[in-house]
Order: structure tokens, then sequence, then C-alpha cells
């Protein structure tokens, strides 16, 4: 685990050239199909509730809204 833990600060250079000759094959329509209808349900339940609050950052992130992160 420890060594898991020391690859985190790994500085990988990514050559932007090479990186675009790499092929990003797109989804097929059905699985685009089905994350649409997943991020659907997701801005529905999830996300929802928040829309126009302007509270603070800190209550969004407690359990109980009061501000204090656990």
């Amino acid at each position: 685990m420890e060594d898991l833990r020391s690859m985190e600060s790994v500085l990988i250079d990514v050559e932007p050239e090479k990186e675009a000759l790499v092929p990003h094959p797109g989804p097929d329509e059905e699985t685009a199909q089905l994350s649409r209808e997943i991020l659907d349900r997701a801005d529905e339940r999830l996300f929802a509730a928040h829309r126009g609050s302007s509270g603070s950052l800190e209550a969004a992130l407690s359990v109980d809204g009061s501000g204090e992160i656990p």
C-alpha cells in the first residue's frame, strides 16, 4: 500500500503531439443514451435541491448543514 501512496507524486510528462496520436473512441449510441439518462436522473434527484442555493461551501460540505466539517 505504501508503494501506491508514493506513486501519487509521480510526474508524468505528456507530449501533446504524441497524445494527439492516441485514439480516443467515442461511445456507441446505446452507451451514450444510457449515460444521458443516468446524468438526467442525477440532475433531477441530486442537484435539483441545491439549485439557487447561495449557502457557503462549508455548509454544503457538512453532513448536517451546520458548517462544521466532520
